[in-house]
């Protein structure tokens, strides 16, 4: 699971963080919530030069995973899918994350590698009651192009 308030900032007072329940933001001196202003070029570049200026780890997998959620505000899925994996990688192996990347890969129209990640994160977190969700939704996408709709 995420880090209810993780913050990273630079000497120069950049920050990108996560807090609370999806809310990311990024900028200097001020919090930007890009889910509701839109901000995600901020939350971009803060996450972009922390990553660089961060040692491997979970706080440089929490710069990945926000920057993440940023280009998927800006329906650049495949580059959304990169980060997540990156966490992925750095150790963040939550259910949670799986079922972020899921969704990226759903939206990016890779229904197989979709259905992996949902599944892995039904395995990790059986109990979940929305694990079910997004594998409804890739049923319906999969029945509907095999229909022509």
């Amino acid at each position: 699971m995420y880090p209810s308030d993780h913050r990273l900032r630079d000497p120069d007072g950049l920050f990108c963080s996560q807090a609370g329940a999806g809310v990311f933001s990024a900028g200097a001196g001020k919090s930007t919530d890009i889910g509701s202003r839109g901000d995600a070029d901020a939350t971009i570049a803060a996450c972009t030069k922390l990553i660089y200026e961060t040692p491997l780890g979970a706080s440089q997998a929490a710069a990945y995973i926000a920057r993440g959620l940023a280009y998927e505000t800006e329906k650049d899925y495949d580059r959304a899918i990169a980060d997540y994996s990156e966490a992925i990688q750095l150790g963040n192996k939550s259910a949670l994350m799986y079922d972020t990347r899921g969704r990226a890969y759903l939206y990016a129209g890779a229904l197989t590698k979709a259905l992996a990640d949902f599944d892995k994160a039904s395995e990790l977190n059986p109990k979940n009651p929305y694990a079910a969700v997004p594998v409804a939704n890739l049923v319906l996408v999969g029945s509907r192009s095999r229909i022509g709709r």
